[in-house]
Order: C-alpha cells, then sequence, then structure tokens
C-alpha cells in the first residue's frame, strides 16, 4: 500500500514546476514578439488616392512647377508623382521622377512619389485632397 501523505509533496512540487515553466515560456514568447516588432521594417503603407482635382503631363511648354502655380493654393491637396515603367527603362524613369520632384520642391510642394513596374512607361503628377496614411509607431 503506498502512503498518499508521503505523496502530496510531489504532487504540489510538479504543479509548481509546471506553472513556472508556462509562466517562463509565456514571457519569453512575448519578449521575443515586441523584439520582432521593434526590429521588423516598416510596413508598406497603402495610399489612400482620392480622385485628382488636377493632372499635369510632361510637356514641352509647361514644366511640373509653372503648373503647380498655375493651380488654385490649398493646404489640404497632395501632390503624387506616379510613375510606371516596363523592363530597361527603370533607371530613365526614376531620373525624370528626381527632377520632377526637384521641381516640385522649387514650388512649394513636397509630392508623395509611386512608382511600379508595368506594361508601359507613364509618368503623370495629380493634386487631390488624399488622406495621407497614418503609420503605426512601433513600426518606425
Amino acid at each position: 500500500m503506498i502512503n498518499r501523505q508521503s505523496a502530496s509533496w510531489q504532487i504540489i512540487l510538479a504543479d509548481i514546476a509546471l506553472i513556472l515553466f508556462l509562466t517562463t515560456l509565456a514571457a519569453f514568447v512575448a519578449q521575443r514578439s515586441n523584439r520582432d516588432v521593434l526590429l521588423a521594417r516598416p510596413q508598406a503603407v497603402q495610399p489612400q488616392l482620392a480622385s485628382p482635382q488636377a493632372i499635369y503631363r510632361r510637356s514641352t511648354d509647361t514644366s511640373l512647377g509653372q503648373w503647380i502655380r498655375q493651380q488654385q493654393p490649398d493646404d489640404r491637396l497632395t501632390l503624387t508623382i506616379f510613375a510606371r515603367y516596363s523592363q530597361g527603362e527603370r533607371q530613365s524613369v526614376w531620373q525624370e521622377v528626381e527632377n520632377l520632384t526637384r521641381d516640385a520642391k522649387r514650388a512649394g510642394l513636397e509630392p508623395r512619389i509611386i512608382i511600379e513596374a508595368g506594361p508601359k512607361r507613364d509618368i503623370f503628377a495629380a493634386l487631390a485632397y488624399d488622406e495621407m496614411p497614418v503609420r503605426d509607431p512601433r513600426t518606425q
């Protein structure tokens, strides 16, 4: 016959050990997920695009800066430069976007830039009442 009195302290010790193990494991997982959030690269934020109020396409007689100065000023408007490049045109499209960006900054606007690969080359700028995305401060 097994004496139940002598085995009870072993059960209590096993329960305490199991609780300590689970608590440590939970703390480890929480610490690791917090560290991953702090070390994670910022996630791409999908832009919130409204219908454009005005669209600029490059022409020989009007620069982007001149076009911006011709528009009705409004602090709520966002200037977005959209560019699409096909294979082999990436560098030239980037250069053109940089030139448009400098032109916009000289006219007093800081543009948002969206560049993507696509079937054919296209570059234009748009003024719209876009909502600027709010970034999660943990990913910055």
